[in-house]
């Protein structure tokens, strides 16, 4: 096994390019695949981190003129339906947006997300309807 080992050594040192293409690809081959783990396990395999993960549910407004399931809601209709909701045992809302932060250097266009008091379950201030996050 020493024998093989030398000449391993040996032919490896005769070709450095060659190692190094196979050192690379390798290199690429296990950071492709922990990357991939790392997202499958965070996303697939691990539960929401909320208490009762298989509980949530997500509801959307129906247009009878068009015939199909509308995701864009009114905050209206969201607060109707959070006052009447007796199958629920809270109703949170977001929708994000564009919105453009100001202040000493020149406008930049932001993507924000706006949610409900009750989206972090009880996370958010109770006293803040709305929150820009």
């Amino acid at each position: 096994m020493l024998a093989d080992l030398r000449f391993a050594l040996r032919t490896a040192l005769k070709r450095p390019g060659f190692v190094a293409t196979v050192c690379g690809t390798l290199a690429l081959g296990v950071a492709t695949v922990t990357s991939m783990f790392a997202f499958v396990n965070s996303i697939l395999l691990n539960p929401l981190p909320y208490p009762k993960p298989d509980e949530l549910v997500q509801i959307c407004d129906y247009d009878r003129k068009a015939g199909k399931a509308s995701a864009l809601v009114g905050i209206p209709d969201v607060m109707d339906w959070k006052a009447q909701a007796k199958a629920f045992l809270d109703l949170a809302y977001y929708r994000s947006g564009i919105c453009v932060l100001t202040g000493l250097g020149d406008p930049e266009p932001l993507t924000a997300i706006r949610v409900s008091d009750g989206f972090f379950f009880g996370v958010a201030d109770p006293s803040v309807d709305w929150a820009m996050v």
